[in-house]
């Protein structure tokens, strides 16, 4: 027998439990949508400690790509410094900066590359 909700079975839909503004369409942004756009990454370096180091096409800089989260996973891309391309260069990893970015240092995440539009994938070569 299914648990009940207000004397309905829990597991039954009704409009008047889930609010109106649940199914509400809103349009984001007037520019058009760019289908297809890609970033793409060529991966130098892979670390155990969820981070790798590449190469971007938009920036035509080295970045840092920290994957980021607990149950919902997902990937944060950070511009890197000459200075921390020297650090990687002369240590052999970043775990330092890629835990920084991972619990949301602002100073840090002041250099993160967003996607240019919500459509936006990334393409690791």
């Amino acid at each position: 027998m299914a648990k009940e909700f207000h004397n309905r079975p829990f597991f039954e839909f009704s409009s008047d439990i889930i609010p109106s503004f649940c199914f509400k369409l809103t349009l984001l942004s007037a520019k058009p949508q760019r289908y297809n756009s890609k970033m793409k990454l060529k991966e130098i370096f892979r670390s155990e400690q969820y981070y790798s180091i590449c190469e971007c096409d938009r920036t035509d800089k080295y970045v840092i790509d920290v994957t980021c989260g607990g149950i919902c996973m997902y990937s944060r891309i950070v511009q890197l410094t000459d200075k921390e391309i020297e650090i990687f260069k002369n240590d052999g990893h970043l775990d330092d900066l890629a835990y920084k970015i991972a619990k949301g240092d602002k100073r840090i995440l002041e250099r993160e590359i967003v996607p240019e539009d919500r459509d936006e994938k990334i393409e690791y070569r």
